[in-house]
């Protein structure tokens, strides 16, 4: 079974004098597809946002982004699946903030193991 999702968020937060708030991005969006079948899931899916501003001053940009993630998850037993996760699978460099140098968000991340199913 296949199956699509996403969403899109559109805000527009100005102060009284035309700034922007600040860390409130424009736009931002989310969209994953899922495979699932009897004994397996896999997953991929991408994150986004417009830029941004750090400060209220809007000073600082916090530039756009767009990050992949892919998940398999495969039924070990009747409650038991060994999963893998990459977030941020392409290794994207994303500013995540200033304070007074920038900050980087994390690089790519591989998740593996072991998932039980209480219920």
């Amino acid at each position: 079974r296949l199956r699509a999702e996403g969403n899109w968020l559109w805000a527009r937060s100005n102060f009284a004098g035309g700034l922007w708030l600040p860390q409130i991005p424009r736009h931002q969006f989310s969209g994953q597809l899922l495979w699932t079948s009897a004994r397996a899931s896999l997953a991929a899916g991408v994150r986004g946002s417009s830029l941004q501003f750090e400060d209220d001053l809007n000073r600082f940009r916090l530039p756009g982004f767009a990050v992949a993630h892919v998940t398999a998850q495969h039924r070990l037993g009747a409650k038991w699946s060994g999963v893998l996760a990459v977030e941020n699978a392409l290794d994207r460099e994303i500013v995540a903030g200033f304070s007074p140098t920038p900050l980087l968000g994390p690089p790519r991340l591989v998740r593996a193991g072991i998932r039980y199913d209480f219920f």
